[in-house]
């Protein structure tokens, strides 16, 4: 029995419902784009001026947590990356036109490898937004849990609202209207996390499905090619069918990295950051230290999400460079037809020259991202804790 064709809606149902729920894609209506694009904008400045009131308090008491420090780092990567993809939605609107083209494209069968591939991102997303809401639920029955020292002598304990305010509420009902006001504002901020996190990962995933594709396609061209002993003429027409949707692959790829690219540089900023930060206070010897090796777990856990996404992309083109039977079916439907259109020759030989360099997505267009970035930069981050754990002891031991 024939399988039912995978639909591009479908398939990409999940990510689209995110974007126009951001107003980043237009909706049904204008207006209704509108008021979202607002409505997310205004939810990203209350998040932010909510925790930056609870520091200015803080600094005006000299009382600077470090746990302040590492959510502000947080914040402001989330704040930047969401105003980054919302400039640029028109981008992202190309791109993603761009990728449904790409779907057009597919023949029968082919549907299923770019499913199996866009599966990561899928499973990413649900994995972001369930943490994410987990990580919100504690908040909130710490805050009903956790009472806060008395203000005053002989006061009673007072309550603590799930998360960081303008000013701090005891009264009701004002009380429960803030704590209300804060779950709805964090919780349209992690479908903000949500979407900012997986688009990157669903565009290179689908990259990935489209690449294996079209190598599959040449090396089955290849292998008929050589149970023949001979090329033909059907075969090269097919081979050049397969130059055009390997130049238009490339284009999107090469698209992919010029969105992506400030974005990543951003989260790699922010994480590398939180690791340092969290890196050097277990340093210290302190015996609360221990609360810090979560944080430290999780921001390694985000930095290799960063880098491992776009090394499925790096590992599928260089397989496309490394098969010989590709190079050899464009080859020889080159050399074997020389009468057909000069042009398409040309594509031919481009495409092996293309081959050569393989597609890799950057933080910034500085930082090439794999996991072998990614153990340079752990190999290099515990080198260094390393000495200054040794500078550290060395100090502990002069001052006794």
């Amino acid at each position: 029995m024939e399988r039912e064709p995978i639909k591009y809606e479908d398939i990409s149902r999940l990510y689209y419902r995110l974007f126009r729920t951001m107003g980043i894609l237009p909706s049904s209506s204008s207006r209704r784009t509108t008021l979202l694009r607002v409505y997310f904008h205004v939810t990203i400045v209350l998040y932010y001026s909510m925790s930056m009131f609870d520091g200015l308090r803080m600094l005006g008491h000299n009382d600077i947590e470090i746990e302040y420090v590492f959510e502000e780092v947080v914040i402001h990567g989330i704040c930047a990356r969401f105003l980054i993809l919302s400039c640029r939605r028109e981008e992202l609107a190309e791109l993603l036109l761009s990728c449904e083209k790409l779907w057009r494209m597919l023949k029968p069968g082919e549907d299923r490898v770019v499913k199996s591939y866009e599966k990561i991102a899928r499973y990413l997303a649900h994995y972001i937004t369930w943490t994410t809401l987990v990580a919100i639920f504690f908040y909130i029955v710490a805050a009903r849990i956790v009472k806060l020292p008395p203000a005053e002598v002989n006061g009673t304990e007072r309550r603590m609202l799930p998360f960081r305010f303008y000013v701090d509420v005891q009264r009701q009902p004002w009380y429960d209207i803030v704590t209300v006001l804060e779950i709805v504002v964090v919780l349209n901020i992690a479908m903000i996390v949500s979407t900012i996190e997986t688009t990157g990962p669903f565009l290179i995933t689908m990259a990935c499905g489209y690449l294996r594709s079209i190598r599959n396609r040449l090396l089955a061209i290849a292998d008929e090619a050589e149970g023949r002993g001979e090329i033909s003429r059907l075969s090269t027409i097919r081979v050049v069918s397969c130059v055009k949707f390997h130049q238009k692959i490339m284009r999107f790829c090469q698209d992919i990295e010029k969105l992506t690219s400030s974005v990543l540089l951003v989260q790699v900023v922010c994480t590398a950051y939180n690791i340092s930060l969290v890196g050097f206070r277990i340093l210290k010897n302190d015996p609360n230290a221990v609360k810090f090796v979560p944080l430290l777990l999780l921001n390694l856990l985000q930095l290799f999400t960063a880098q491992w996404i776009p090394e499925h992309l790096l590992s599928e083109t260089m397989a496309f460079r490394q098969s010989k039977a590709i190079a050899n079916a464009a080859y020889s439907a080159s050399l074997l037809h020389p009468e057909y259109e000069p042009r398409a020759n040309r594509a031919l030989l481009f495409v092996m020259l293309r081959a050569n360099r393989p597609v890799q997505i950057t933080a910034g267009g500085y930082m090439k991202l794999s996991l072998e970035t990614f153990k340079r930069m752990l190999t290099s981050a515990l080198s260094f804790f390393t000495v200054l754990r040794s500078i550290n002891d060395g100090a502990g031991d002069e001052g006794e």
